[in-house]
């Protein structure tokens, strides 16, 4: 079953009638269904949603194509096999951008006369606009008691650091992610004939994919030195990768969604 998106407000289209798609989404979701096609139209209303936060925008989106899928039947949710994996994992990372930990949580106050290297990787961040930077004093006790104010940067997150940086994906190891694009499955290549492992089903999926929507700021020298990491993931020559799906009774899940 096809299905169409459209991005705006509710409005009319022809004789159809919208359907509501019941969902978490913070924003309404509206479907008819043109039998002509036939098709799916979703269309989700982002009328109060500011235009310069697409990852918002995004999930909001994701999360009322996950719900109209089942509504629409569009696939058998405990089949093994390319197509259903695909779209398993699809919808995985349409709700998981691509992100780079680091080990601390916003806002951020270090001492102006030390740990130069963890200044410039957050100066980088200040250069792309992510977070802000200012002056403030600190008291602090001297070996004689005597207490003295202490110059610190405090550095916080920005409007714009706000769209892309959000919580640790590792509770155990805290701090925060810096999100910069999206996955796009794009071919799998292969999967492993489900197995029992720990008293569940696994398949091992391995598929090419792309990456989407890279923010701009990511892109720059000043990060790319800053932080390895993301200059490591844009210049990877030949995107591949192995997941782990795990089959639930609501379906097949990436292993990470069950953690």
């Amino acid at each position: 079953m096809k299905i169409d998106y459209v991005e705006t407000t509710r409005q009319s289209y022809g004789n159809n009638k919208y359907g509501v798609v019941p969902n978490n989404c913070h924003k309404k979701c509206f479907y008819f269904f043109d039998q002509t096609v036939p098709r799916f139209v979703l269309i989700l209303d982002n009328k109060d949603e500011p235009e310069d936060n697409p990852m918002n925008q995004r999930s909001n989106l994701a999360g009322c194509v996950a719900t109209l899928l089942l509504l629409a039947g569009c696939g058998d949710s405990q089949k093994a096999d390319k197509v259903s994996f695909e779209e398993v994992l699809q919808s995985y990372y349409d709700l998981h951008p691509v992100c780079a930990a680091i080990p601390l949580t916003f806002p951020v106050e270090l001492r102006s006369d030390g740990d130069d290297a963890r200044k410039r990787q957050l100066g980088s961040l200040v250069a792309a606009g992510l977070i802000s930077v200012a002056t403030i004093q600190k008291s602090e006790p001297p070996a004689s008691g005597q207490g003295q104010a202490v110059d610190y940067l405090r550095y916080a997150l920005s409007a714009a650091g706000e769209k892309v940086v959000r919580k640790g994906a590792n509770s155990f190891l805290g701090g925060t992610d810096i999100c910069f694009a999206w996955r796009k499955v794009v071919k799998i290549d292969s999967l492993t004939k489900p197995a029992d492992a720990a008293g569940v089903k696994v398949s091992r999926v391995t598929y090419d994919y792309e990456l989407k929507d890279v923010e701009s700021w990511a892109t720059g020298p000043e990060i790319a030195t800053a932080f390895p990491q993301i200059a490591a993931v844009l210049t990877k020559p030949g995107n591949h990768a192995t997941d782990v799906l795990v089959k639930t009774d609501s379906g097949w899940k990436h292993e990470r969604d069950l953690r």
